[in-house]
């Protein structure tokens, strides 16, 4: 009877430690598992403290976890997928209405640094770096060289001269390594709940995803934002980031190559190539005009001619002087009139005014010397 009445409360507190895990997992909309390996209890009641009341701890059997899941997978999408990840025989359940990456955030905050000890795994690479150590010359030295390191003394104290790495991450620690690290004070474990998977709203996140690191993501995100903001400089992709800077980039070459070519002189030269295109058009009319010229010419030679052969007259001193003068006064009437004419010959419709203007006054002039050689 009382074997019988001790199972009855055995099967009664199974009973109603599965419909306490299925209440809470009906409740919370997040539901996380935790390895609480190496974990220990006064480490986890300090942690549970720190995190009430958003977040929830629970321990229980996985027996028992699995029973609740398998009772709840219709009644909650995707939870059932949660028992892949019960690899411990007391896995740590935890119950909160954040969201899961802002519990895995919270968890990762309250960790503390701990010795590592022989046996356990590495939580990651983990690197004695370069540099002096607090020990002298001794035993000390053997024990450095044992586990890889080279050491040095210098100003009476161990040097070590090279970072080394000592454990990869998920290998075991050995008793030498845990020896030095501990007499380095290197201490390379974190004590505190490690999340293994959270479910949030019938999405399943790995630890692989929760532990995120905001630092190495922000600075990917920086890294990727100057890959693209070079990438379109570099082509002269113009964008609102970059427009200034290729605009500065082009005035800085302009002038560079201004500075190797001379670009001052050749304007100069092509300024000065313009007149002279023009003077030769301007040139060319002229020419053709001069074979014009000639029958006019031609015409002040044959009206000459009745002065060549005018009678011969008897003159005094005083009028051969005034002849001199007057026929000074003519040539230099008719090297203004040549002129006159040769700043016209551009004006082809003015042309005929002046010639007939020239031989006008010519033929009054040869009047005047006809009259004055008959007085």
């Amino acid at each position: 009877m009382k074997l019988r009445n001790q199972k009855m409360k055995v099967q009664n507190w199974k009973k109603q430690e599965v419909e306490s895990i299925k209440k809470l997992i009906e409740e919370y909309p997040v539901i996380g598992i935790v390895d609480g390996t190496n974990l220990p209890s006064m480490q986890l009641q300090k942690i549970r403290f720190k995190l009430k009341p958003d977040v929830l701890i629970k321990m229980t059997k996985s027996r028992l976890l699995k029973l609740a899941l398998e009772q709840l997978k219709d009644k909650k999408k995707g939870i059932e997928n949660l028992e892949n990840y019960i690899r411990y025989n007391i896995p740590i359940l935890i119950f909160t209405r954040e969201g899961a990456f802002k519990l895995s955030k919270n968890l990762l905050k309250n960790r503390s640094s701990a010795a590592a000890k022989p046996g356990q795994k590495a939580p990651n690479d983990i690197i004695i770096s370069a540099g002096p150590t607090e020990f002298t010359p001794g035993p000390v030295i053997g024990e450095l060289g044992q586990i890889g390191l080279k050491t040095a003394v210098e100003g009476g104290k161990i040097v070590i001269k090279e970072d080394k790495l000592v454990v990869k991450e998920g290998d075991l620690i050995n008793d030498k390594v845990a020896s030095v690290l501990s007499k380095l004070g290197i201490q390379p474990m974190k004590i505190g709940i490690n999340l293994v998977v959270a479910y949030d709203n019938g999405d399943i996140y790995g630890k692989d995803i929760l532990n995120v690191d905001e630092e190495k993501y922000i600075n990917d995100i920086k890294l990727a934002a100057s890959q693209a903001f070079n990438l379109a400089f570099s082509i002269k992709y113009p964008t609102k980031e970059n427009i200034k800077l290729l605009i500065i980039k082009a005035v800085l070459e302009g002038k560079s190559i201004e500075s190797k070519v001379n670009i001052g002189e050749i304007i100069k030269e092509k300024k000065n190539e313009v007149p002279e295109t023009k003077v030769k058009k301007i040139e060319e009319p002229i020419k053709e005009v001069k074979p014009e010229e000639k029958p006019i010419i031609e015409q002040k030679e044959i009206k000459k001619e009745p002065i060549v052969e005018k009678p011969e007259v008897k003159e005094t001193k005083e009028e051969s002087k005034k002849e001199i003068k007057e026929e000074k006064i003519e040539v230099k009437e008719e090297q203004k009139i040549e002129k006159e004419e040769k700043k016209e010959s551009n004006i082809p419709d003015k042309f005929d005014e002046y010639s007939k203007k020239a031989q006008e006054i010519l033929t009054e002039l040869q009047d005047q010397k006809i009259k004055k050689g008959k007085y």
